[in-house]
C-alpha cells in the first residue's frame, strides 16, 4: 500500500506545483483548503487560521479519502497561540 498523505493548506495556497516535488516518489497525497478568514492584520489572519474549528471539516474530507497522516501546511498558524494552540490543532 502507498503511503497517503492528507495536506491542508490556507484558502490562499498557490504552491501545489511546489508541494509536489516535497513528496517522495510512489507517496500520494490530497491537498484540501481552509475555509476563508476575515482579518484586518496578519496577526488576525494566522490567529484566525490557527483555529481548530476551521481545521475540523478539511481534516475530516482528508480521512474519507483515505489519509494516513494528515499534515497543516501553515507554520506560523501552528504556533501563534504557543503549545497550547498546538496541542488544539493537533487535536482537531
Amino acid at each position: 500500500m502507498r503511503p497517503h498523505v492528507g495536506v491542508i493548506a490556507s484558502y490562499d495556497f498557490t504552491r501545489e506545483a511546489e508541494l509536489r516535488r516535497w513528496f517522495p516518489p510512489g507517496a500520494e497525497y490530497t491537498l484540501t483548503f481552509t475555509e476563508r478568514v476575515a482579518y484586518r492584520d496578519n496577526l488576525e489572519l494566522v490567529s484566525g487560521l490557527g483555529s481548530p474549528d476551521l481545521l475540523a471539516e478539511p481534516t475530516r474530507t482528508l480521512v474519507e479519502h483515505g489519509a494516513q497522516a494528515v499534515a497543516y501546511r501553515c507554520t506560523a498558524c501552528t504556533f501563534v497561540a504557543g503549545a497550547a494552540g498546538e496541542r488544539a490543532l493537533r487535536r482537531a
